[in-house]
């Protein structure tokens, strides 16, 4: 998971990748499925496996790992809730106290 000053990092080869690839597709006037997306992405998970030693995620899933994004621990079995206002949950089924 990324704390806030980790996700900017990330979402800023995000952003530069994803500029990447639509400036690969104008110029070379290439659909989706001839652009080497592999290639083009792969700053984001240079950027997320320097951060956090893991490799070869997605980069559309890395942008979900992000620590405000969850909920506190819950009560019960102590695993973070889905997200901060989530009233339930996921894991164990425990009801949080409103």
């Amino acid at each position: 998971m990324l704390d806030e000053s980790e996700y900017e990092q990330v979402r800023a080869a995000y952003e530069s990748c994803l500029r990447s690839v639509k400036n690969y597709r104008e110029q070379h006037e290439a659909p989706l499925k001839d652009t080497p997306l592999a290639e083009l992405w792969r700053p984001v998970q240079q950027v997320y496996a320097r951060l956090t030693g893991v490799v070869g995620l997605d980069p559309e899933h890395i942008l979900k790992h992000r620590i405000s994004a969850l909920g506190p621990p819950c009560v019960k079995c102590g695993k973070p809730l889905r997200t901060p206002e989530a009233r339930k949950c996921a894991s164990c089924g425990h009801s949080r106290a409103a």
